[in-house]
């Protein structure tokens, strides 16, 4: 039986956005690399929590938030929500109860005052 007591939980959770290069990796269909936006992130919100990421430009903040919302999906890793992997969940139908109950609020004037 999956452990419930973290309301959310991402584990080893990795993005990474390939590079198209020149003409020569578009022709052979290879990305000439890879952008690691998020590298191994483990993350544990319990019933209640309220966090905030914070961060440098560029660290990945958005990044994770979009992977927590179901925007963007993960290069490796987990999301788990009430103990239910959430990580291969598409489509509108299967979603709308997720998201229902999950939402990212961009709070940084909050913060800059």
């Amino acid at each position: 039986m999956p452990d419930t007591a973290d309301m959310l939980r991402l584990e080893g959770l990795e993005v990474h956005f390939p590079i198209h290069g020149g003409l020569f990796a578009r022709v052979l269909g290879r990305p000439a690399g890879a952008v690691h936006a998020v590298d191994g992130i483990d993350l544990n919100i319990g019933r209640g929590e309220i966090i905030a990421l914070v961060g440098e430009s560029g660290s990945g903040k958005t990044t994770v938030g979009r992977v927590i919302t179901k925007l963007a999906q993960p290069t490796g890793g987990r999301n788990l929500f009430e103990g239910r992997d959430m990580t291969a969940k598409r489509g509108s139908s299967a979603l709308r109860p997720y998201r229902h109950r999950v939402q990212m609020i961009f709070a940084y004037q909050a913060l800059n005052q």
